[in-house]
Formats: structure tokens, C-alpha cells, sequence
């Protein structure tokens, strides 16, 4: 395939993705690409339609990606049960399993400690693709209002044959859905429409379930069926056009919490781009400068406002390490970047 083509293919697909990679559902898995463990996320790419997590599975000593919708259809609703073998997956890599799901509540401790005076952040996706957030969230669905813990619909069946016991009990079958008009109840699927930080113009979004003293509560994280049909899929490879997508910030041990990077800079070898993304919409035109490693100047591009991308063609570079030079009216400043073509 001619690299003009390439390159043409590749640009079309990052004007079309200009603001998709401030989706949350791009940009809010734990990379850890030094492990090797299965649960482990090592890469995010994504194309028109997906976002493919990489994974590494131990048993088959291989790399898979698991597919989720970027943009699910709020519209066609789900009533049949999941037949995969998992609901989604949580951002650190571990899968959320269908026989066992009460158990992934407790990855939602290691990742986030709960805060119930602060919406709980995103702790994993569901297979249709929407958010599955921790267990407290804005009372009022309109994203106003204190926040309060989010209530589960179900609640147990009568059986006075049922010992009293601590142990929570799983079996589905075992509860019933009891619909509520309040707000802070959610729906058969564990979830409601409703705004988050995240989504200021709203999405489909399920919660944590959990008690006042923090235990698990049926159905968990995801109800017994998805708000919108599955669209995950577990792939071998990546079979059409895609962006392998680079945030720094999200890399486990590679920054500290107070450190943010306004950009995020990456060398997209196949199609010789070096590409400047903003963590956030820019109200300004943004000059960008490409130096050398001795400092030389090398070419200039644009950042223009209400833009997220901006890029440089490398056919012509070299390999080494190369400055790009960020001008704002607040002022300028400086990253590095790599660039290492194979052979």
C-alpha cells in the first residue's frame, strides 16, 4: 500500500477522531505495560467505532484485545440475557465475570478508596460500552444536587425457608427487580440516564452497589442483562484502520498524582506522524515547534482553537530524540519526544 495512501488514511482518521480521544471510554484505563500479568491493560488503540484494550493472557502466552463500542445507541434497549462470559471489564484489566460477579466489587477497594462526599470516579466499561462508576453519584439525575450513595432495585424474595446468614447471596433468581420513581434508585440493569463529570451531557452509566457499611449489594456492578445489546468482542488482531492511543498520564508509576500534562505527544510509526494531542479543548490557537537534538529548528504547525490534534509528517526525520516546543499567550513550553523507526 503506497505511504501516501497511508498517511491519507491516517490523517482522515484523526481529523474524523479529532475530540474522541477525550472519550472516557479511551481514556480512562491503567496502563501497565511492564507486567505481564492477565488482568494487566498494556495498550489502547481505537478506530471509528471501537476502542481495543490490550491485554496479555498468561494461558496462552499471547496478546488479545478486547473491542467495546465507542459510542452505544442509547435508543434500542436490552432485555435478554448475557451469554458471554463476561459484563465488562474494570479500567485495570480485570474482567468482570458473569458466574461470578460479586466478587469484582471488591477490585473497585484497590483501585479507589470511596469518597461519598465526591462522585465516584469510572471503574470500569460494560460490554455495550457504557460507564460503570463506584458507588456514589449526584442525587438528582440532572448532575446537581449532594451526592449520595445509588440504591439497588432488587431486593430479596420472601422464602421463610431461607436461613438468616451474612453471606451475600448470588443466585439471581433469588431477587426481585421493585421499581422505584426516586432517583437515586437504579433501574433492572443497575444503572440509569443520568450526568457525571465525565459525561456532562448525560449518558447511560451503571453504579456500585453497596451497603452503608460498604459490602457488596445484589446485582453488584451490572444487572442480570446489559441496558444495550453487547457489542464486546475479544479480537487476535486489530482488522481495520485504528490509532494506538498514548496518555502518559494514565500509565501506572509513570507520574505522580499532581503532575498533568496539558498534551500528549506520540510518534505513530506507521504513517511517519509525530501527533500533539490536548487533554482538553483549546480556546486558543497553539503554535507548535519541532526541534532537533542539537536544537536546530525543523518545522512549525498549528493547534487551532477548538481542536484536540495537531501533527507533524517524520518521513524525513531521522531516529533521535527530538523537542517539541508548546506556545501559548500564558507562554511556552517543552517536550520531549523519541523517535525510533524499525527497521
Amino acid at each position: 500500500m503506497p505511504k501516501r495512501f497511508l498517511i491519507s488514511l491516517f490523517v482522515s482518521l484523526i481529523n474524523f477522531h479529532s475530540t474522541a480521544q477525550t472519550n472516557p471510554i479511551i481514556t480512562s484505563w491503567l496502563i501497565n505495560d511492564s507486567s505481564n500479568k492477565s488482568s494487566a491493560v498494556k495498550s489502547i488503540s481505537f478506530s471509528q467505532d471501537f476502542v481495543y484494550v490490550e491485554k496479555y493472557t498468561q494461558k496462552s502466552q499471547k496478546k488479545i484485545w478486547v473491542a467495546f463500542p465507542i459510542n452505544p445507541d442509547t435508543v434500542k434497549h436490552n432485555n435478554s440475557t448475557l451469554k458471554q462470559s463476561y459484563k465488562g471489564m474494570m479500567i485495570n484489566g480485570s474482567m468482570i465475570t458473569s458466574k461470578k460477579s460479586e466478587d469484582n466489587w471488591s477490585i473497585f477497594l484497590k483501585l479507589k478508596n470511596p469518597d461519598n462526599k465526591i462522585h465516584s470516579p469510572i471503574i470500569g466499561f460494560a460490554n455495550d460500552g457504557f460507564p460503570i462508576y463506584g458507588p456514589y453519584g449526584f442525587y438528582n439525575k440532572t448532575g446537581i444536587g449532594e451526592i449520595v450513595r445509588m440504591k439497588s432495585g432488587f431486593q430479596l424474595k420472601s422464602n421463610p425457608k431461607r436461613k438468616k446468614s451474612k453471606k451475600v447471596i448470588t443466585d439471581f433468581n433469588a431477587y426481585q427487580f421493585i421499581s422505584s420513581t426516586l432517583p437515586d434508585f437504579l433501574d433492572q440493569h443497575n444503572g440509569r440516564f443520568c450526568i457525571t463529570p465525565e459525561y456532562p451531557q448525560g449518558t447511560y452509566c451503571y453504579f456500585l452497589t453497596i451497603d452503608s457499611l460498604s459490602n457488596p449489594v445484589y446485582p453488584f456492578l451490572i444487572g442480570p442483562t446489559l441496558f444495550r445489546n453487547s457489542l464486546s468482542k475479544i479480537v487476535d488482531t486489530i482488522e481495520e484502520p485504528f490509532i494506538k492511543y498514548a496518555n502518559l498520564k494514565n500509565k501506572i508509576n509513570l507520574l505522580k498524582k499532581e503532575e498533568k500534562l496539558p498534551f500528549t505527544i506520540f510518534f505513530a510509526e506507521k504513517s511517519e506522524l509525530i501527533v500533539i494531542q490536548s487533554n482538553g479543548m483549546i480556546n486558543e490557537d497553539v503554535k507548535m515547534q519541532l526541534y532537533d537534538e542539537s536544537g536546530i529548528f525543523v518545522k512549525e504547525t498549528t493547534l487551532y482553537q477548538g481542536s484536540t490534534i495537531a501533527y507533524f509528517d517524520a518521513q524525513a526525520l531521522y531516529n533521535a530524540e527530538y523537542t517539541i516546543k508548546i506556545i501559548r499567550s500564558s507562554g511556552s513550553t517543552e517536550q520531549k519526544l523519541m523517535i525510533n523507526k524499525s527497521l
